[in-house]
């Protein structure tokens, strides 16, 4: 069982540094989420995470359910 939280800010820089605008941050989100790894066999991976994007500006806001399967040869 683990839990995960990310903050992303994404930059956009500008070449004219004489406008105060030339670095801005025109997105940035915030997520949350939980989930779980279980180990089938040795060779198989089976993984749930749940995300939760709960804060943003200038992004969208939303949740996402993944489910992953790991085979290691």
């Amino acid at each position: 069982v683990y839990v995960m939280s990310q903050h992303n800010t994404r930059f956009r820089y500008s070449l004219d540094l004489s406008n105060e605008d030339a670095i801005t941050a025109p997105a940035n989100y915030t997520t949350a989420g939980v989930g779980f790894k279980y180990q089938l066999t040795t060779q198989l991976n089976l993984e749930f995470l749940y995300t939760n994007f709960w804060r943003g500006e200038n992004s969208g806001l939303g949740e996402t359910f993944n489910i992953g399967l790991k085979f290691i040869r």
